[in-house]
C-alpha cells in the first residue's frame, strides 16, 4: 500500500514521527511532500530512466517501497550520468524550487545513506512487507531519518561528505549486537478437585444362637480411593537483548510455549457397615432325631419333647415368594471439598484529621463445595407363610446430586505500610446518586484480563488496575470524551462503533494523515470486541476532532474543539501535544530548587510561556465548568513541565486558579523498568504568574501531574492495523479514559472533582517516589473506584452533614446470614461525599455463649444462673408441684450483655440486661427432665449508631432429658440430651440510610432484625463417677481407707452439634475430674 507520501529526495526522513516508530511494521502518518513544476523534459537530452522515475513521483505525489527500490537500483546503475543537462530544469519540492541537478545529487546522497549496504533489507521489505527493530539495517535507517539533513545529503551525493562523517556528525545510533537467552519458568502447583472412587466387598459370618437358630450377618467393607491432581505449568520463551551503539539496550520477548505436568496424590480409607442380618431356623429332621434319642433315655421327657417338636413343626413358616427391587432414594451423606487458595491484596486508606494511614490487606480465600449423595439399595425380600418378611440388601448405589458452590471462606491479614500527614482530599459539594453499572458486568477482575487487555506487550491498563474498575461495573459507558488530534480512521474495526461525532477543523479530511490521532483514540476508547486491543474506557463514546495533520497541531483549533465537545456533553478532552520551548524562554528561567523555576523576563515572567495565562482564560470559556482538559506533559526529558502546561497553575488578579482545577498533566511511566520514562517531562513547576518578584500561582504543576504507562503502547493505526508508539502522547489518553470510567460511576461529579479524585488516589508506592519528579504518582483505578478518605454513616440527614464511623459489631450465638439481609445495602459516604453501599451483616460474629454442661456437672443444671452477676442473682424458694416435679424461679442482672450476647458501635451498644427465668424439674427414679423459659429486658446505648431500639425484650428457652443409674454401691452412671440456652426471639429496629436525593438529602428505611438463634444446639453427654473408697476392688478400697483418703473420680464425654460458632459443626469433648480429701 502506498502509505508514505515521500519523494525520492527524502525517502524515509519521516520514520521518526513524534511518539512513534518501530515494532513489527505498520505505517505512520506524514506531511505530504509535493513534487511539481517539472515542465516538459527533453528525454533525448537526459536519461529516460531518471525522467521516468521523476515523472512517476510527480504524477501522484506518492512512492512506495517497490518504487523506492526501483529508483535506488536505477541510480545505482546510472551513478555517473552527465548532469549538465539536468541543471536546465527545475523542480519544486514543498514550496522550494531547485534544479534537477541539485535534486540528483541529493538523491545520490540519500541512496548512499539509505540503500548502499542495505540492499537485502530493501528487497526483503518489498518481498515480505516486514520491518522491525530486530533488523540492524532498519534501526540504522530509522536513526538516520531522525537526523535528516537534505543539504548534507547533497554534499554526500557530490562526494564532499561521506556516510560515516554523517553518522559521526549527527550521532546516529546503530544496532551493535543481538543476544538470545532461553527462559524457562515453572508456575506454582495448581491443586485440582479430587476424584473419589468407591469399591466394596461383602463378607458373611454365621453365629449359632442358644435357641438353635443361626444368625447370619453380612458386613460390607468400603474402600474409598481419592486422587488429587497437582499441575505445574512450565513456560519457555526466547528473550532477545539488543545493544545499540550509544550503549542502550532493549529487551524483547519472543514466542512462548507452555506445557502442563500433572501428578496425583492418592489417599485410601476404609469403612465397614453391617448391611443385613438374618436368622435361620434349625432344620426339622435334625430336631426329630434329637427327640428320638431323648425318648429312648427318658420316656417321660420324650413325651414332653415330642409335643414341643410337633408344635415347632406346625409354627415353622414356609417361603411363599422371593422378590428383588430397588428401594426409594434417600439422602445418604454430604462430602465437603475446597478449591485452591487465592490471595489478593488491596491498599486501604484511612484518615484521622490530616493523618493518612495506608493499610495493605492480604485476603486469602478458598471456595467450599458441597456434594450431596442419595443412597439407593437393591433389596431381596423373602415373604413367609405367616406374613413375615425378611429383607436382605444386595447392593447399594450412591448417586451424586452434583457439586454446589457454597461460597468463599476468606481470611484477611492487615499490615500498615505507611503513615503520612496529608490533605484528606475533601473536594466540594457533590450531589446525585451513583451512576448505572454496565449491564452484564463480571465481578471477577481476571475475567477482563484478556488478550485485548494485554495486547502484545501493552501494560498501560494492567499497571493502573483497570480490570478492578471493570469488575465493579465501570467501563465508561454513556460517557463522551473528545480526542483533539490529527483525526482518526473512523472505519477502523476497533473504533467505528464507539465514534459518535467527528469534526474536521483543518479541511484536510478527518482520516487523512491521522496515524497519531488514530493511535491516541484507540488507547482512550477502542472497543472490546475480541479483535486486537481495547481502550481504557472501551464502552465510552468518542468525539473525534481533527485539529492537525501528520505532525502538525493547532492549539487554536484544539480550543475550538473543546467548545465543540463541551456542547456535545464531553466529560474530558485529550491533547496529546506540546509546544517546543524557545531559547529565550529557557534562558530566562531561574532555578529555585529541583524542578522548581520562575522567570523574571518582562514577558514570560508575567504571562507564562506563549501567553499561557491569557490562554487559560480562553480555555476556561471553551471547557465550561464540567469538562476536564487532559494534557500530555511533553517528551523533552526536562525536570519540569512548562509550555502550555502552565495553564494549570495560572491565576487571576485575585490569585484564583483560572481553570479552577480542571486540567491534569500526564507524564509517561515505563512499567518495564519501574520508573518514569527518561524522555518524559517530569512534574516540577515553572511559575506561570510572577509579579513584583513574587510567584502568585495558587498551585504548582506537580499538584496536577499524574503518570500513566505510555511506553511501547500498541494501538490502532491509520492503515486499519496496529502500530506501537511511545511518549506522553500515549500516556495522556489512558488518563482520559479513566475520567470516562469515573464519570460513569459518579455522573454528578464536576470536572475539577474528577481531576482531584484521580490525583488523590494516585499510587505513590513506586521506587524512589519524589513529588517533583512523579507528581501525584501513578494512575490507580482500584483506589479511584473505592471510598477515599474517612468512610462513615450519615447522621444528620444530609450528605454534607455529620457522619459516624463504622465500628464495633455484634457477638451473637447461632446467628444466620439469612437474618442479616436487612443490614445489606447500607449507604456510607467517603471524603468526596460519594455514596457507597456496604453489608453490615459482616459485623456480626457467631460466638459460643454456653456457660454450663449437663455432662460435666453430671445432671440437670440451671443454665440461666451463670449469666448473672454473682451479687445480683436471686432464687425464689422451690415450688413443689408433685412428688416428682417442682418449679424453680429466679432473676438477675448482667452487665454489657444478655445471656452472653453483646453489641457495640454501629449496631448499638449493650449496656445491661435483666432476666427472669423459670425451670421446670422432673425426676422419677433414674429418669430426669428439665425445661426452662427466660424473659430478658435489654438496655442499649443508641448514640452514633443505626439502632433505634433503646430497650428490647428477648425470649429464650432450655431443655434437658437424662437417665442415671447406680451399677454398684458408690458408682453412678448417666447420660443426657440437652439444649443449652437458645434465643427464641430478639427483635431490634434499625434506621438504615439506603440512598440519597438529587439535592443531597439522605433517605432512610426502618428495618427489623431478629437476632434469634439460627441453629438450635443439641448436646449429647454421658458421665460416670465413683467413690475412691468403693472401687469394687477390696484390696484397693482397704488401702485407701487405711490412708483415710476420701474423694471421687468423675469422668464425662460429650458431643455438641449445631454450633456454627465452633470450627466444626460437631465438637467432641471428654474430661476427668478427681476430688481428694486427706
Amino acid at each position: 500500500m502506498k502509505t508514505k507520501s515521500l519523494t525520492g529526495l527524502a525517502l524515509l526522513t519521516t520514520l521518526a514521527a513524534c511518539g512513534g516508530g518501530g515494532g513489527g511494521g505498520g505505517g505512520t502518518g506524514f506531511t505530504p511532500i509535493q513534487v511539481s513544476d517539472l515542465g516538459s523534459i527533453n528525454t533525448a537530452a537526459i536519461s529516460n530512466g531518471f525522467a521516468s522515475a521523476i515523472q512517476k513521483i510527480a504524477g501522484d505525489g506518492l512512492v512506495d517501497a517497490k518504487d523506492t527500490l526501483e529508483i535506488f537500483k536505477w541510480v545505482d546503475a546510472n551513478e555517473n550520468i552527465n548532469t549538465t543537462e539536468l541543471a536546465k530544469y527545475n523542480v519544486t519540492v514543498n514550496g522550494t524550487k531547485m534544479s534537477l541537478q541539485k535534486a540528483w545529487f541529493m538523491l545520490k546522497g540519500y541512496k548512499k545513506l539509505y540503500y548502499d549496504g542495505k540492499e537485502t533489507f530493501w528487497q526483503n521489505l518489498v518481498d515480505n512487507k516486514q520491518y522491525d527493530d530486530t533488523d540492524s539495517a532498519f534501526v540504522e535507517i530509522k536513526a538516520i531519518a531522525l537526523k535528516d539533513d537534505p543539504n548534507y545529503a547533497e554534499a554526500i551525493g557530490k562526494g564532499g561528505k561521506t556516510v560515516d562523517q554523517f553518522k559521526k556528525d549527527k550521532d546516529v545510533k546503530t544496532l551493535v549486537s543481538t543476544a538470545t537467552n532461553t527462559i524457562t519458568t515453572d508456575s506454582d502447583p495448581v491443586v485440582g478437585e479430587p476424584t473419589v472412587t468407591t469399591t466394596y466387598v461383602d463378607a458373611t459370618a454365621d453365629t449359632l444362637l442358644d435357641d438353635g437358630r443361626t444368625k447370619r450377618e453380612t458386613t460390607r467393607t468400603y474402600t474409598h480411593t481419592s486422587k488429587t491432581p497437582s499441575t505445574v505449568t512450565t513456560t519457555t520463551y526466547t528473550q532477545y537483548t539488543y545493544t545499540y551503539s550509544d550503549g542502550t539496550t532493549n529487551v524483547a520477548k519472543g514466542p512462548q510455549t507452555t506445557t502442563n505436568n500433572t501428578t496425583y496424590t492418592t489417599t485410601i480409607s476404609t469403612e465397614e457397615k453391617i448391611i443385613s442380618t438374618t436368622y435361620i431356623a434349625p432344620a426339622v429332621d435334625e430336631k426329630e432325631d434329637i427327640v428320638e434319642e431323648e425318648k429312648k433315655e427318658d420316656p417321660v421327657e420324650e413325651e414332653k419333647k415330642e409335643d414341643t417338636v410337633e408344635e415347632e413343626k406346625n409354627d415353622t413358616p414356609t417361603v411363599e415368594s422371593v422378590t428383588t427391587f430397588k428401594d426409594n432414594k434417600v439422602w445418604s451423606h454430604v462430602e465437603k471439598t475446597f478449591g485452591p487458595e487465592t490471595t489478593t491484596t488491596q491498599d486501604i486508606v484511612s484518615y484521622s484529621g490530616s493523618t493518612k494511614t495506608t493499610t495493605r490487606r492480604a485476603t486469602t480465600c478458598k471456595i467450599e463445595y458441597h456434594e450431596h449423595f442419595d443412597k439407593v439399595d437393591t433389596i431381596t425380600r423373602t415373604t413367609y407363610s405367616d406374613g413375615t418378611k425378611n429383607d436382605v440388601i444386595d447392593s447399594t448405589e450412591y448417586l451424586s446430586r452434583g457439586k454446589v458452590n457454597k461460597g468463599e471462606t476468606c481470611n484477611e491479614v492487615d499490615t500498615v505500610i505507611s503513615v503520612e500527614d496529608t490533605d484528606n482530599g475533601v473536594i466540594g459539594d457533590d450531589h446525585k446518586d451513583m451512576g448505572t453499572r454496565t449491564p452484564g458486568y463480571n465481578s471477577n477482575a481476571s475475567f477482563y484480563e484478556t488478550d485485548e487487555y494485554n495486547y502484545i506487550s501493552n501494560k498501560q491498563l494492567d499497571v493502573s488496575n483497570f480490570s478492578t474498575a471493570y469488575s465493579r461495573g465501570w467501563t465508561g459507558k454513556n460517557s463522551l470524551i473528545t480526542i483533539a488530534d490529527t483525526g482518526a480512521n473512523t472505519n477502523h474495526v476497533d473504533l467505528d462503533d464507539n465514534i459518535k461525532y467527528t469534526k474536521d477543523f483543518t479541511g484536510d479530511g478527518i482520516s487523512m494523515s491521522s496515524n497519531h490521532g488514530t493511535h491516541v483514540a484507540g488507547i482512550a476508547g477502542a472497543e472490546k470486541n475480541g479483535t486486537g486491543m481495547h481502550g481504557a474506557a472501551f464502552d465510552a463514546d468518542l468525539a473525534i476532532a481533527k485539529v492537525g495533520s501528520g505532525l502538525q497541531f493547532s492549539f487554536s483549533h484544539a480550543k475550538s474543539a473543546a467548545a465543540w465537545g463541551r456542547d456535545k456533553g464531553s466529560v474530558a478532552i485529550n491533547l496529546s501535544a506540546e509546544l517546543n520551548l524557545d531559547n529565550g524562554f529557557k534562558n530566562s528561567l531561574v532555578k529555585v530548587g529541583d524542578g522548581n523555576y520562575y522567570s523574571t523576563h518582562w514577558y514570560y515572567g508575567v504571562n507564562g510561556y506563549n501567553g499561557a495565562v491569557n490562554e487559560a482564560s480562553s480555555w476556561k470559556s471553551a471547557l465550561g465548568n464540567e469538562q476536564v482538559l487532559v494534557k500530555a506533559a511533553g517528551n523533552a526529558g526536562r525536570d519540569f513541565s512548562a509550555g502550555m502546561n502552565q495553564m494549570a497553575t495560572a491565576t487571576d488578579s485575585n490569585g484564583n486558579l483560572i481553570l479552577d482545577g480542571q486540567m491534569i498533566i500526564v507524564g509517561n511511566y515505563d512499567t518495564n523498568n519501574g520508573k518514569i520514562n527518561s524522555s518524559s517531562n517530569k512534574a516540577g513547576t515553572v511559575c506561570a504568574t510572577y509579579k513584583n518578584n513574587v510567584c502568585i500561582d495558587a498551585k504548582k504543576i506537580k499538584d496536577f501531574y499524574i503518570m500513566a504507562d505510555g511506553t511501547g503502547v500498541t494501538s490502532t493505526a491509520e492503515n486499519g492495523g496496529y502500530v506501537t508508539m511511545s511518549g506522553t502522547s500515549m500516556a495522556a489518553p489512558v488518563v482520559t479514559g479513566s475520567i470516562a470510567v469515573l464519570h460513569q460511576m459518579w455522573p454528578h461529579m464536576k470536572g475539577k472533582h474528577l481531576v482531584q479524585l484521580v490525583l488523590v488516589t494516585g499510587n505513590k508506592n513506586i521506587a524512589g517516589y519524589d513529588e517533583n519528579v512523579h507528581g501525584q504518582g501513578l494512575l490507580d483505578m482500584d483506589k479511584a473506584t473505592r471510598p477515599v478518605g474517612a468512610t462513615g454513616i450519615p447522621t444528620t440527614g444530609r450528605t454534607n452533614g455529620g457522619v459516624s464511623s463504622i465500628n464495633g459489631g455484634a457477638n451473637i450465638s447461632g446467628i444466620s446470614s439469612g437474618q442479616m439481609v436487612a443490614l445489606t445495602g447500607v449507604m456510607v459516604l467517603d471524603s468526596f461525599e460519594r455514596d457507597f453501599y456496604v453489608d453490615l451483616g459482616d459485623m456480626t460474629q457467631d460466638v459460643d455463649t454456653r456457660t454450663a454442661s449437663v455432662a460435666k456437672q453430671m445432671g440437670a443444671v440451671n443454665y440461666f444462673a451463670p449469666y448473672m452477676n454473682s451479687e445480683q442473682h436471686a432464687l425464689f424458694p422451690t415450688y413443689n408441684i408433685s412428688e416428682n416435679s417442682n418449679l424453680q424461679i429466679g432473676f438477675g442482672n448482667s452487665d454489657g450483655h444478655y445471656l452472653g450476647n453483646s453489641f457495640s458501635g454501629t449496631l448499638g451498644t449493650t449496656k445491661d440486661s435483666t432476666t427472669l427465668y423459670a425451670n421446670y424439674n422432673y425426676r422419677d427414679g433414674g429418669f430426669y427432665a428439665q425445661a426452662g423459659l427466660g424473659y430478658s429486658t435489654v438496655n442499649f446505648d443508641t448514640s452514633n449508631s443505626l439502632l433505634t431500639t433503646e430497650t428490647a425484650n428477648v425470649i429464650s428457652s432450655t431443655a434437658t432429658v437424662g437417665y442415671e443409674m447406680n451399677p454398684t454401691d458408690g458408682h453412678k452412671f448417666g447420660f443426657a440430651v440437652s439444649q443449652p440456652v437458645t434465643v427464641e426471639d430478639a427483635k431490634l429496629n434499625y434506621n438504615v440510610p439506603t440512598s440519597r436525593t438529587l439535592n443531597g438529602d439522605v433517605n432512610y428505611t426502618n428495618k427489623d432484625v431478629n437476632f434469634k438463634s439460627g441453629k438450635r444446639e443439641i448436646d449429647f453427654g454421658t458421665y460416670y463417677s465413683f467413690d475412691i473408697q468403693k472401687t469394687g476392688n477390696a484390696e484397693i478400697d482397704d488401702f485407701v481407707k487405711r490412708l483415710n483418703l476420701k474423694g471421687s473420680v468423675n469422668t464425662f464425654a460429650e458431643i455438641r452439634t449445631g454450633m456454627s460458632a465452633l470450627k466444626k459443626e460437631i465438637e467432641n469433648a471428654v474430661g476427668m475430674n478427681v476430688q481428694l480429701k486427706f
